[in-house]
């Protein structure tokens, strides 16, 4: 979520425009997109994702792991560039 939240953010900074087009709201570990459980649902039911719930020191860590190949074709040029200034600074 938060790096789909930093791609979406940084898109629009420099092109007015969000990737996604979603809007997000503030909770407390940091920004999710609106309907973000029919998101996560439908994405499941789709078999694009699947969803693995791991609890370590009293936390509870949602992973999200892809289930399709990434398909670049659905975004342009600077949308990649954006995606992968995202993905490099999470990296680890």
């Amino acid at each position: 979520m938060k790096e789909m939240f930093y791609a979406d953010f940084l898109n629009y900074k420099n092109t007015g425009m969000s990737i996604t087009g979603l809007e997000y709201a503030k909770i407390t570990h940091g920004p999710v997109p609106d309907d973000k459980d029919k998101i996560l649902n439908e994405c499941i039911l789709n078999e694009y994702i699947k969803e693995e719930i791991e609890y370590k020191n009293d936390y509870e860590y949602h992973n999200i792991i892809g289930l399709k190949d990434f398909n670049e074709n659905v975004f342009d040029a600077e949308e990649l560039e954006i995606l992968e200034k995202v993905k490099h600074f999470f990296k680890d």
